[in-house]
């Protein structure tokens, strides 16, 4: 299996993400030791980190689903098989 090199959006994405994300962790902190954002903002970055966690998933999900491609192909020839030997199976039957 070849390893394919990342991509420069799919790096700045990901930098982009984990500083958010430690920047929330440390806003999470201090709210918990007293003084720092009010909880609804905390909690609309939470979100926004969900997001942006959601999209870098996609994204990777995406660049693999050309992988599927030979998969459709083999599941279709393994479909007409199946129809033709349960064509031929009513045949014999009748």
């Amino acid at each position: 299996m070849s390893k394919k090199k990342m991509n420069w959006v799919d790096i700045i994405l990901i930098i982009a993400l984990a500083s958010f994300g430690v920047f929330i962790a440390y806003q999470i902190g201090r709210m918990l030791f007293g003084g720092s954002w009010s909880p609804e903002n905390v909690i609309i970055g939470l979100l926004i980190f969900s997001l942006g966690t959601t999209v870098a998933v996609l994204r990777k999900s995406d660049s693999n689903s050309h992988k599927l491609d030979s998969l459709q192909k083999s599941f279709g020839s393994l479909a007409r098989d199946y129809k033709d030997h349960m064509n031929s199976y009513h045949y014999k039957k009748e």
